[in-house]
C-alpha cells in the first residue's frame, strides 16, 4: 500500500508524498510488519482448519483491495482538480 501510494502520489505530483507528511502510516505499516513477523509463526503452529484459515485471508484480501481502490480512486479525483 506504502509504495503504490507512494507512486499514485509521484504520478499526481504530490511534493512531498503522503507517508512524509503523515507519518503516522509509515509507523502502523512498519509495526504491523515487525509484529506479524514475529507473532504468525506462534498462530500459524495452532491451527487446524486451513481451508477455513484460507477462505478467510481471501475475503479479508478482496474486502481490502476493493478498500485500496476505493481510495486511490478518490485521491485521484482529488488530484485532478
Amino acid at each position: 500500500a506504502m509504495g503504490g501510494g507512494t507512486i499514485r502520489g509521484w504520478v499526481l505530483g504530490e511534493k512531498p508524498v503522503f507517508w512524509v507528511v503523515e507519518p503516522e502510516y509509515l509507523y502502523i505499516a512498519v509495526f504491523s510488519s515487525i509484529f506479524t513477523f514475529f507473532v504468525w509463526p506462534l498462530i500459524d503452529r495452532r491451527i487446524k482448519n486451513r481451508a477455513l484459515l484460507d477462505s478467510v485471508l481471501n475475503w479479508l484480501d478482496a474486502i481490502s483491495i476493493g478498500a485500496f481502490c476505493v481510495i486511490g480512486a478518490n485521491n485521484g479525483l482529488r488530484g485532478s482538480n
